[in-house]
């Protein structure tokens, strides 16, 4: 190159341009006669078939484009000037169940980077129930016990985050009651105490609608009404079910409202909605972005004005992709996850502890999470640049896809009865049982990595569940002795109810008395919580637990090049499910691997090498092996197709190969070990 300086360099002049249809020309002559469509393009969960590039053509038509961050539809974020002026919340959740325990926490972290006061309630709680099950949570049965959680906690600088299901109308009160005590302005609360009424067995939109009147009437800057979508990501969702179902439930909760008077620029700003961060990195980014921009369509067609339109984004990371095996990956998992949340521009964020599928949270995996967040921002600086995805081909392209594929699911639910109706009959949870169960055999194939777990495990980790302990003060169903008859009388009157709650709060009333006044019987509807590595980790903590260890002996035959491949692939497959391994650098005869085999006594071995080889190796490895005292179980690596009966007739019981199921299969070998499990 000339001495052309950095300013005078014009890359269009050094090198030739060249066209979409000639790059894909010279990448079909690279496939030498492969399929183009099938190599190069990737089907993802949430039915996209994701192209190997894109371009700006991709974006021509999109109406959004020329809006900016702080505009409608705000899928660039709901503050013009991004993070710069005002960084997302760091808002971990904090579940102990004990309120001074829990009120030592809080304290220690607001001192070290939190930012919100996110208080899980126990579900025992929720369902204004006594029990003392070991569930997390904050156990908060009256008023004193919020005050214990609470003390010292300056809730004019911070947002308070209480999410739930229709119990939440009596903490909302509890709250009110605990401001009116410490003198503080209703108006001053920030944050949410907000309800999902889908929590519930059967919903309850009058009580929704008691809590978003008084939210905002006297805490006109805290979210009442809770649109949860994480829980179906938990169940199995991909992105396209998970904006699909918040939008639909949106939908319902909306005519809900508006039919009990209510107008929708009043309600819409009351709505908070809890996002997943999975591991598809961009996907993820493009979730957040067709989130807002879905809501802000569905509050225009209810005629809501442009404000009414922005929405608060509480995103959290994902439990479906934990594992419990090198639980450390877990830390990387969510690095990736909290940084897609950024660039997506939420709101609050809570990233969860990397151990938390194995025990409740402690000091050391709760600062590791919170530092997370703080590094993301402080030593990042990702919180410098005003909506970073802006103009990606990629990610704009995923946000109009997502954003079709939602809205058709939307409306065809809908078509069916609405999102109540399909939730109560079994069809969201059928349909998320297909999801999970599909994600899930991904994983048991290995089509799916998860590292540490199916892929490149650790043959020395296990696993140590810590149980959570038994609160450290058990719930008693006391009777504070108030007549409480009064709050049925005037449960249809917002203003008068909570009135009567906040004196019943000041007077000792617990919440089980409270909800036995009002005649609630509280049942929560169940969403089972999966995640995609747990039947391979269960099948390996199954065999780990064996007295004794199965043994695999890898047969490695010829030379270093012969079985280098398939007994690295052979080790990674058995290792998946915990089974020793024999590996042994190569026999040159069979004799010397049939004596070997003999000696190591191993219940199983796999013969490693090439196809070429094998058509001689195989009958009389198979023929030596099967004449041993103790004949092992005969396993190939690979799978020849045209040599597959002829090998099965010379003695090989099984055979493992890229397309095999690895659960499956090494389930069959441990049960022709003679082990059921």
């Amino acid at each position: 190159m000339d001495s052309k300086t950095k300013n005078d360099l014009d890359l269009r002049s050094e090198f030739e341009l060249h066209s979409l249809e000639e790059w894909k020309q010279a990448v079909i002559d690279s496939l030498k006669g492969a399929d183009f469509d099938k190599v190069m393009r990737t089907k993802t969960y949430e039915g996209i078939t994701l192209k190997p590039i894109y371009t700006r053509e991709d974006l021509q038509g999109k109406p959004w484009l020329e809006s900016t961050a702080g505009q409608a539809p705000y899928l660039r974020g709901s503050d013009a000037e991004g993070f710069i002026k005002q960084s997302w919340i760091v808002a971990q959740r904090q579940d102990e169940p004990d309120a001074n325990e829990l009120n030592s926490i809080l304290l220690h972290e607001l001192q070290r980077g939190l930012g919100a006061a996110n208080i899980k309630i126990n579900p025992d709680t929720l369902k204004a129930k006594a029990d003392t099950t070991a569930s997390r949570g904050l156990r908060v049965n009256n008023l004193e016990e919020l005050s214990k959680a609470l003390q010292g906690v300056e809730l004019r600088a911070i947002p308070i985050m209480m999410l739930g299901n229709r119990s939440m109308l009596l903490l909302q009160s509890m709250l009110y009651a605990w401001a009116e005590e410490n003198e503080m302005p209703l108006n001053e609360l920030t944050g949410a105490v907000a309800c999902d009424p889908f929590l519930d067995q059967v919903p309850d939109y009058d009580t929704l609608y008691q809590m978003q009147f008084m939210g905002k009437k006297h805490s006109p800057q805290m979210k009442t009404i809770l649109l949860d979508s994480y829980k179906y990501e938990a169940m199995g969702a991909s992105a396209t079910e998970e904006l699909a179902y918040f939008l639909s439930a949106a939908h319902n909760i909306l005519k809900e409202m508006i039919q009990r008077g209510a107008k929708i620029d009043d309600i819409a700003p009351s709505f908070i909605l809890k996002l997943s961060l999975g591991s598809n990195f961009f996907m993820e980014i493009a979730k957040i972005r067709a989130a807002r921009m879905l809501w802000a369509e569905l509050i225009k067609n209810y005629g809501g004005n442009e404000e009414s339109q922005m929405i608060h984004i509480h995103a959290a990371t994902s439990s479906f992709n934990k594992s419990r095996y090198d639980v450390w990956v877990n830390m990387l998992r969510t690095t990736t996850e909290g940084f897609a949340g950024i660039v997506g521009m939420v709101d609050s964020m809570e990233i969860s502890a990397f151990d938390s599928t194995l025990k409740p949270v402690d000091d050391f995996s709760a600062r590791i999470a919170r530092n997370q967040q703080l590094i993301l921002n402080e030593e990042s600086h990702f919180s410098k640049v005003i909506d970073p995805a802006g103009g990606c081909w990629y990610i704009e392209s995923l946000v109009a896809e997502l954003c079709n594929l939602s809205w058709k699911k939307m409306q065809a639910i809908e078509t069916d009865g609405g999102f109540e109706k399909y939730t109560e009959s079994g069809k969201l949870h059928e349909e998320l049982n297909v999801l999970a169960r599909k994600r899930i055999d991904m994983v048991n194939s290995r089509r799916d990595v998860k590292v540490g777990v199916n892929m490149f495990a650790n043959p020395q980790d296990t696993i140590e569940l810590v149980e959570a302990e038994e609160p450290a003060t058990v719930v008693a169903e006391t009777e504070s002795g108030l007549d409480l008859a009064e709050l049925k009388a005037v449960e249809d009157d917002a203003d008068k109810l909570f009135e009567a709650l906040i004196k019943a709060w000041q007077h000792g009333a617990t919440i089980q008395e409270l909800a036995k006044a009002l005649g609630w019987e509280i049942q929560l509807r169940e969403y089972p919580r999966l995640r995609n590595v747990q039947e391979v980790e269960a099948l390996r903590q199954a065999i780990e637990a064996l007295p004794q260890k199965p043994v695999i002996h890898l047969l490695n035959m010829g030379k270093v090049l012969d079985f280098k491949a398939r007994a690295d692939f052979s080790s990674a497959f058995f290792q998946m499910s915990g089974f020793e391994l024999i590996n042994p650098a190569g026999y040159e005869t069979c004799e010397a691997a049939i004596q070997a085999a003999a000696e190591s006594k191993a219940k199983a071995v796999c013969i490693c090498s090439t196809d070429a080889l094998y058509e001689e190796l195989v009958p009389v490895l198979c023929q030596g092996l099967k004449q041993l005292p103790h004949a092992p179980i005969i396993i190939l690596a690979g799978y020849p197709q045209d040599k597959v009966e002829s090998y099965q007739a010379a003695g090989v019981d099984v055979f493992i190969h890229i397309r095999a199921n690895a659960y499956e299969t090494n389930k069959q070998i441990i049960n022709k070990m003679g082990v059921e499990l």
